[in-house]
């Protein structure tokens, strides 16, 4: 029955003793019976007739390489998930179709890979419909035909990315939004696949302290943003949120070369822009030339 099938804790527990018998196969570990994964493990092979009950009144067990082979060849004949099974890059598609129990806690979660990507407008699909916006998984993507990788900080501004004056040379840029709890995974993923092409990785989000921090740690190679006495005349120190102060004392620390400098010096002073606020003026792309 599924209800009888081990969860994944115990699956885990059991590899965990297979690889150590792997290693030493001549050593076989005492293991106490009433810790509760082990005395969930052992009812379950007094359930399938591996194990007799008496094994319950001892205070340790042995699981040898036999045991352990014999539950793996239950779990198969079961449908059950098999703690031999590899299943950390899988998907719940894929899991199922080795086993009836559903898994969520291990492998690739649906959004795993997934990312928002901004689509030119000129592609209508059938339904009439300008898509501007699209679902995808970024390995899905030829990461070549891309001159550029644009994230953009702010969902808002993401889907209204048409209302702000945009000023880059590519041809080609690839636009993704840095996401959220849905999207920030797969945006990371992408964020590294990336930095081994050693093409533009580019920042367009808030000029504050924690939007700056991030596109100095993310190793982005530059920021889109208005031009240096632009920015002096519309930036605000009501734009820079309190709860922001603990970056402080790190940016004072980075060390800049070019533009990005005075940039810098311009943020410790904690005069910010949001990135909302950024309508209405040329955005340009500022290098971030790390020392």
């Amino acid at each position: 029955m599924l209800q009888e099938a081990l969860n994944q804790q115990a699956n885990n527990w059991l590899k965990k003793r297979l690889e150590d018998l792997s290693s030493k196969p001549s050593v076989n570990t005492k293991v106490a019976v009433n810790k509760p994964v082990t005395l969930q493990i052992l009812k379950w092979c007094i359930d399938q007739n591996l194990l007799s009950e008496s094994i319950l009144n001892r205070s340790h067990v042995i699981f040898d390489k036999q045991l352990l082979e014999s539950i793996a060849v239950v779990q198969m004949q079961l449908k059950h998930a098999c703690f031999m099974d590899d299943i950390s890059n899988n998907n719940r598609l894929d899991n199922a179709l080795i086993a009836d129990q559903e898994i969520k806690s291990v492998g690739d979660k649906p959004r795993s890979y997934r990312v928002l990507v901004r689509v030119p407008p000129k592609n209508i699909f059938a339904l009439g419909i300008d898509v501007q916006v699209c679902d995808v998984n970024w390995q899905n993507l030829n990461l070549s035909i891309f001159d550029a990788l644009i994230v953009v900080e702010n969902l808002d501004c993401f889907y209204e990315l048409g209302r702000f004056n945009v000023l880059v040379k590519y041809q080609n840029p690839l636009i993704v939004y840095r996401g959220d709890s849905s999207y920030g995974t797969g945006c990371s993923a992408l964020r590294n696949a990336w930095l081994v092409t050693k093409k533009p990785m580019i920042y367009f989000g808030d000029f504050d302290l924690a939007g700056v921090n991030i596109a100095l740690n993310e190793k982005y190679t530059a920021m889109l943003l208005p031009d240096l006495c632009v920015l002096k005349s519309i930036a605000r120190f009501s734009m820079q949120p309190d709860e922001q102060i603990r970056y402080l004392a790190a940016l004072k620390d980075v060390n800049v070369n070019g533009a990005y400098e005075s940039y810098l010096a311009l943020l410790i002073q904690l005069k910010a822009l949001r990135q909302q606020s950024m309508q209405g003026v040329d955005l340009l792309e500022t290098p971030i030339d790390s020392v």
